[in-house]
């Protein structure tokens, strides 16, 4: 319940701020603050919260990279929301070359590979895109657990044959989505 859990990181925020507003626990309470507003499409709240927790990552140079992979994709979420497409190709980047440097082919770097390849396909890129999507699918099947994140690179990789006119490509996508939750469901 995202309405209880707001609350409750307002009282997070006033114990961070005793540990001091450029420590670790302040930084994880904005970005968690920041994830929340997301959530409540509360953009500029949200944008303003996530750059202040990726600048105090930074700063710190403590935190697990892969919990700066996230607040700079969320990030790019909340600049894609806000219509910033260039902004939001660029917190996505930085997230993928977070992830491909520190956890190559982890679902990481696939997720952050579908959220930039998904911006660039709203932008026309579809060739930059289509890379990105077949490289986050090898990665997911591989993790033989994430079903649904196969059947959303799926997803998203049928609209881009598609959208380039690969008829057979994007059926064959949509028939293995079909495959894939016939098989969950079961």
């Amino acid at each position: 319940n995202i309405d209880g859990a707001a609350p409750l990181m307002q009282r997070a925020e006033v114990l961070a701020q005793r540990f001091g507003t450029s420590s670790l626990v302040a930084a994880k309470v904005q970005h968690n603050l920041g994830a929340v507003a997301a959530i409540r499409s509360q953009n500029d709240e949200a944008a303003r919260r996530l750059t202040v927790a990726i600048n105090l990552y930074r700063q710190l140079g403590v935190p697990p990279l892969e919990t700066l992979a996230g607040a700079l994709s969320n990030r790019g979420m909340v600049a894609e929301r806000q219509g910033d497409t260039a902004q939001a190709v660029a917190f996505y980047s930085q997230a993928m070359n977070i992830a491909k440097t520190v956890l190559p082919g982890t679902t990481v770097q696939a997720k952050a590979e579908n959220n930039l390849a998904v911006t660039l396909m709203n932008q026309g890129r579809l060739q930059e895109a289509r890379a990105l999507l077949v490289s986050a699918l090898t990665i997911n099947r591989e993790h033989g657990d994430q079903a649904l994140s196969v059947a959303r690179n799926l997803s998203n990789l049928a609209r881009i044959n598609a959208r380039l006119g690969n008829v057979d490509g994007a059926e064959s996508a949509r028939r293995e989505i079909i495959e894939l939750y016939t098989a969950i469901s079961a």
